[in-house]
């Protein structure tokens, strides 16, 4: 493919994504969701809500060893970096 050709598929793309947009808009359809960065720092809160399970679980899921979760100092102050965090998960949690 030319680069003329390339520019002019990812101008329609842009176009039709932009249609897709307001359309999502007009209907009221929440648009979706941006994939999450992975040096994001998150509570365990917040890592709960992602995970969409209860608190004593997730507590019990930080709790593993080798779970990647830093303490920055007295109660209620653990955080996670998302990417670090999603890769030990999945590692820890794949089913075969």
């Amino acid at each position: 493919m030319q680069l003329s050709e390339l520019e002019a598929v990812k101008e329609a793309l842009k176009e039709a994504l932009d249609i897709v947009n307001s359309i999502s808009l007009t209907l009221n359809i929440p648009a979706q969701e941006e994939e999450h960065k992975q040096d994001e720092v998150l509570t365990i809160n917040e890592l709960r809500e992602r995970l969409k399970c209860g608190k004593n679980h997730v507590y019990d899921i930080i709790e593993q060893p080798g779970c990647p979760v830093y303490n920055l100092g007295g109660e209620r102050q653990n955080r996670v970096i998302w990417g670090e965090f999603i890769e030990w998960f999945r590692n820890q949690y794949r089913v075969n």
